[in-house]
Formats: structure tokens, C-alpha cells, sequence
């Protein structure tokens, strides 16, 4: 499955198999849309196990990572896991106002995970500047945008949700036609169906309403 796959499903449900109305360009940026709409409220579709290098200190923020779901280990450079890594209570460290004392271990022992969330932690003790740490961590991470070769291949979660895809794009090319009833409502339609496919239900609820009413449809 590819882009141009889902590029010709398109422009079949909008009826514009020649490209007489939208350029392939458009497309793919609506597509790219999609992707970044469905990491925003669903980025556990995007968790990915994710090998990443410690920086020098405490405070840890890994580049490619946007939500930590977990941290699973100190590992070697290629994920192997070399030991766990066991909660500490932040607060309660801070509230002494003293750091643990460990000594000179090859590896951090301890970590906690920033209470806000997020993509960042810490690790206790820090990262020394002579050490070469790796962590093991399971995070969501935001999907390459589409580019215009139209024969590249979509991603795993583009495969898996090609119809939330489709019911988007949908939603952005009907809504365009403002002066039109029928396209107003088609768009309406493909909008919840959008959510509907990631099993996001509260927001339609909130976002759909006439009158103080649900909006079905």
C-alpha cells in the first residue's frame, strides 16, 4: 500500500480521477494533516521501542521520543538489556534535600519519570561526562511526513488506519465546498467517522452539538 493507493481512493470519492480539481501536492499535505491529528490524539498508535544515549547530568530528554510510555531498562547500544531500572520517589528526595549516594556504578541504578509527563525523566545519579549510557524506552514517535513520491510506501499505522485516512482527507476536500448543503454534511459525516475510527468518542460528543443536543449521524 501506497501513496498513490490512497491518492486514487481519494479523488474516486470525490469524483476527480483526472486531477482537474486538486493536484497531488494538496493531497499528500492533507494526508500529512491526518497523520499529525491522529498522533496528537492518539500518539499510543505511534509507540515505538526506542534505543536512546544519555546525556551528561540528571534531567534526560531523548530527541526522537514525544510521550514516554515506559522505560524499560538500561541497555547496550543495541537494546539489550543489561539491567532494570527501579522508581524512586522524586519528591521525597527533594524534600530531604539530599542525593542518594552510589558511588561510582558504571550504570545509573534508579530513574524517575518527570511528574508532569511528557518526554522527559530523570535518572539518579547522573550521567557522568566520562560514561556512555544507553536506556531502552518504549515512546511514542511522531510520524515522518509524507513526501511527494507518491510511490512511497504508507507507514504501518497509515496501513492500519488507511480508512481514518481516507475519512479526513474527505472531511478537508468536502468542507471546502461551503456553498453546497450536501458537501457541508458529507464532510460532517467523514469528520466523525474520522474519530469514530480512532475510537475517540468523547470528541464527538463535545464537538458535535445543535441546540445544547448531540448531533448524530
Amino acid at each position: 500500500m501506497n501513496v498513490a493507493d490512497i491518492i486514487t481512493r481519494i479523488r474516486l470519492d470525490v469524483n476527480d480521477l483526472d486531477a482537474d480539481r486538486w493536484e497531488n501536492a494538496h493531497l499528500v499535505d492533507i494526508l500529512n494533516e491526518a497523520q499529525c491529528e491522529m498522533y496528537n490524539i492518539r500518539p499510543d498508535l505511534f509507540q515505538e521501542i526506542v534505543v536512546a544515549q544519555l546525556d551528561e547530568g540528571e534531567w534526560q530528554q531523548p530527541c526522537c521520543c514525544g510521550a514516554i510510555a515506559k522505560l524499560d531498562g538500561i541497555s547496550d547500544v543495541n537494546g539489550v538489556k543489561i539491567d532494570d531500572i527501579r522508581a524512586v520517589e522524586q519528591a521525597a528526595s527533594v524534600a530531604f534535600g539530599k542525593r542518594r549516594k552510589c558511588g561510582h556504578a558504571p550504570y545509573p541504578s534508579e530513574y524517575g519519570l518527570e511528574r508532569s509527563g511528557g518526554s522527559r525523566f530523570w535518572v539518579n545519579p547522573p550521567v557522568r561526562p566520562d560514561q556512555t549510557v544507553f536506556v531502552r524506552i518504549v515512546c511514542a514517535v511522531k510520524p515522518e511526513p509524507l513526501g511527494f513520491d507518491v510511490s512511497a510506501p504508507l507507514s504501518k499505522v497509515g496501513c492500519e488506519y488507511y480508512g481514518a485516512l481516507i475519512d479526513f482527507a474527505l472531511f478537508r476536500l468536502f468542507g471546502t465546498e461551503t456553498e453546497s448543503v450536501t458537501s457541508r454534511e458529507k464532510s460532517a459525516f467523514h469528520r466523525v467517522a474520522f474519530y469514530e475510527k480512532l475510537g475517540i468518542h468523547n470528541k464527538i460528543k463535545r464537538d458535535f452539538k445543535v441546540d445544547g443536543k448531540e448531533k448524530t449521524s
